[in-house]
């Protein structure tokens, strides 16, 4: 999936439009349309969240309308159905989309100004440490969100 993604991304903006044959109209759409997705790759490097949205929302389309990705097969790729095997980034990821969801901007923030994240900060530090670091620091987050149900 991903693979195919990144080949879409490279043949839309590497395509030479003037060798396929376009009308008139369709050429100026595919020219305006490669040159916002070249502008918005080079913005998202600098953090621009416009940026950031278009290639998002070009991503979802070309995922759900080309490579047929829905909501009944999520799951070969993300296997939310069986939180076991979500990897320590995708359990991250998921609770960061889940915090902006309701935070927007401030969703980290929010997360770390949690009460009783504030409360246990030293020991969750403690347990990110002696679990290997970064790579598990967002699992030790999860379980920690999680044992706050």
């Amino acid at each position: 999936m991903k693979d195919y993604v990144k080949k879409r991304l490279d043949e839309i903006t590497k395509v030479n439009l003037y060798d396929i044959g376009l009308s008139e109209e369709e050429l100026k759409r595919r020219k305006s349309k490669k040159y916002a997705l070249k502008k918005a790759l080079k913005g998202c490097t600098y953090g621009d969240v416009n940026d950031k949205r278009y290639v998002k929302e070009l991503i979802t389309d070309i995922l759900s309308q080309e490579y047929g990705v829905n909501e009944s097969n999520i799951s070969t790729a993300i296997p939310f159905d069986m939180p076991s095997l979500l990897s320590s980034q995708d359990k991250f990821d998921i609770l960061i989309y889940v915090y902006k969801k309701e935070f927007g901007y401030e969703a980290l923030t929010e997360l770390i100004n949690n009460p009783k994240y504030k409360e246990n900060a030293q020991a969750m530090a403690d347990e990110m440490h002696t679990t290997g670091g970064c790579e598990r620091a967002a699992q030790a987050v999860i379980d920690y969100v999680n044992s706050l149900k």
